[in-house]
């Protein structure tokens, strides 16, 4: 297990990804950490009985990182954590608010879903009441609808001029409907 305790800031190195196989080798991470003079995370040796009585028990800390017996890493929050996260009361609920909406378009924008997805799996919510794939499905529904738009304008504009494609396309073209 990794542990990154956050008693003061600092720059911790936590990861390093082989781009061409996607393995993230742990004692790698360790060595260059080290070679390069960067902070690098406690490491642990445990069960797995002991990591989830950790996430369990453990308070004020965020969560961890387990890397499993093939070298997979797998991140935890702890359940003291979303106890404590703003999140925990805002997108749980049968209603979907417009602060609920929000906070996971927001989450989707900044590559924060994990934390809204781990948060969804956690017992203390409803696991059972899935809030964010819905709405994860329309954005990428549109986010598909635009960059056809955007793939068909610049087409025009590669045939006609930017001018002429503008008159072409008319209006903006209807958007999908929100919820």
């Amino acid at each position: 297990m990794v542990g990154v305790y956050y008693e003061e800031e600092d720059y911790v190195l936590i990861g390093v990804v082989n781009k061409n196989t996607g393995n993230c080798d742990i004692n790698h991470v360790m060595a260059l950490g080290k070679e390069l003079g960067y902070t690098t995370p406690h490491m642990y040796t445990m069960t797995l009985n002991e990591v989830t009585r950790l996430q369990v028990e453990a308070t004020g800390i965020e969560g961890y990182v387990v890397y499993n017996t093939a070298g997979n890493p797998i991140k935890f929050k702890t359940q003291d954590w979303f106890y404590h996260a703003k999140l925990r009361t805002t997108i749980w609920g049968e209603e979907y608010t417009k602060n609920k909406v929000a906070a996971i378009i927001r989450a989707y924008q900044e590559d924060d879903l994990d934390d809204l997805w781990a948060a969804q799996n956690q017992p203390m919510n409803t696991r059972d009441l899935d809030a964010l794939t819905p709405v994860v499905t329309r954005i990428q529904s549109w986010e598909a609808k635009v960059q056809e738009i955007y793939d068909k304008f610049q087409e025009l504009v590669a045939e006609h001029g930017d001018a002429q494609a503008r008159i072409i396309m008319g209006r903006t073209p209807r958007v999908p409907e929100p919820f």
